[in-house]
């Protein structure tokens, strides 16, 4: 468990980050203690990077003490069926994302991340990204589509064939006429260095390995060139019908948080994602440029299970 204490964090500390935006913040009301955010993964993965990069900005900007709660289990699943029972004072934090979304989509829990509790805001959306290793034979997507178009290509996925990542690969291979089997890998690193050295991760993953040198993107499962890495073919520009279900990363409070609870909530949630310190955090993880859905993080969420649904059945 990380505890963040609040320190003033110098207005140097980006650069180039998003311009400085001003909020009307909430009175001293909230919150009133410890502050929890549960992810449902271990210390050391992207989800608790993410989470430790938001809530270090939220502490900020609401004057408080935070803490991450890693609860692995199940790609997710269980931080979400275990998050019912924690207070409904809007103190705890539900990290939710696309995993989970997928869960719903193909039975693997009847708790409904996007019902059950109230997803109160949108944090990333990454497309998912083909990265081959260094030592693997494919130098390019040509390479993967012939290989994938005479015999069966392995990708190395986060989590089961119900999981996010898994489900996209079937649907760039159906688009496509590939055969693309998954494997299962916990480590970004892991999943390049499968049999075929080939693995579909998220953009920060997939940018973090190709910044280091450990692999080459390949392709893109998206409508459009990818800012921080240019060049990289998309899947509608190798054409696919099929543009991907992107990763959606977010925060949910439990339903029954009190209205006026929420609202403060809400407030503080924008001004740490436009914070600087939480920029530098997409700016290092290639997310800069990426239009992030506004609206309802729920109805954005839910969005995905119908899609999902419609890829398992494949």
């Amino acid at each position: 468990m990380m505890i963040v204490a609040i320190a003033a964090i110098a207005a140097t500390a980006c650069g180039s980050a998003a311009p400085e935006q001003n909020f009307d913040l909430p009175t001293p009301v909230y919150p009133d203690g410890l502050v929890s955010f549960v992810v449902g993964a271990e210390d050391g993965t992207f989800e608790t990077d993410f989470a430790n990069a938001f809530s270090a900005a939220f502490a900020d900007v609401a004057s408080g003490v935070v803490s991450v709660v890693p609860e692995p289990g199940s790609n997710g699943v269980t931080a979400v069926e275990n998050f019912g029972t924690k207070p409904n004072d809007g103190q705890w934090f539900l990290v939710i994302n696309s995993d989970q979304t997928a869960a719903v989509a193909t039975g693997v829990t009847d708790v409904d991340v996007t019902r059950k509790f109230q997803p109160i805001q949108t944090g990333t959306l990454e497309p998912f990204v083909f990265v081959a290793s260094s030592g693997s034979d494919f130098s390019d997507w040509d390479d993967v589509v012939s290989a994938a178009s005479s015999g069966s290509v392995t990708v190395g996925v986060k989590g089961p064939k119900t999981g996010a990542a898994a489900l996209n690969a079937v649907g760039i291979a159906d688009a496509l006429g590939l055969t693309l089997e998954t494997t299962p890998a916990g480590d970004p690193a892991d999943r390049i260095t499968t049999a075929n050295g080939l693995g579909l991760l998220p953009l920060g993953e997939a940018f973090r390995l190709v910044k280091s040198g450990a692999g080459t993107a390949l392709l893109v499962l998206g409508p459009d060139e990818v800012g921080s890495l240019p060049g990289v073919p998309t899947a509608v520009s190798e054409g696919s019908s099929f543009e991907g279900v992107p990763y959606l990363r977010g925060f949910s409070v439990s339903i029954r948080t009190p209205s006026f609870t929420k609202d403060n909530i809400g407030i503080l949630l924008r001004a740490a994602k436009a914070s600087a310190p939480y920029q530098i955090f997409i700016i290092e993880s290639g997310l800069v440029g990426i239009e992030i859905p506004a609206g309802d993080a729920g109805l954005t969420f839910r969005s995905q299970i119908p899609e999902f649904e419609a890829l398992a059945a494949k």
